[in-house]
């Protein structure tokens, strides 16, 4: 079992890719929520494992959302997947 830290929540002020590799080096993957308000690659560079994120950065998941919709927000993320496999990859 692998235990994560979300770096949304911790070390509040340092910059995310600061605050990722901080959670890296004590030994946890780390979670982000919206991937779209961060540089990717800079957070990618820090070799970190990325054990969550969220894909559906729009709108209200719980209300009215049909798949449609939520299809729609996978594919604008489309561009980030291969770091996004990258990162995610190993974790079980």
């Amino acid at each position: 079992m692998r235990l994560a830290v979300c770096a949304e929540m911790i070390f509040l002020d340092l910059p995310i890719t600061e605050r990722v590799q901080r959670i890296a080096e004590a030994g946890f993957d780390a979670e982000i929520w919206d991937w779209t308000r961060h540089d990717v690659e800079a957070l990618a560079a820090t070799g970190a494992m990325f054990s969550s994120m969220t894909g559906y950065v729009r709108g209200d998941f719980g209300a009215g959302a049909d798949e449609h919709h939520v299809l729609a927000l996978f594919k604008d993320g489309a561009g980030e997947a291969d770091w996004i496999a990258d990162a995610f990859d190993g974790c079980d």
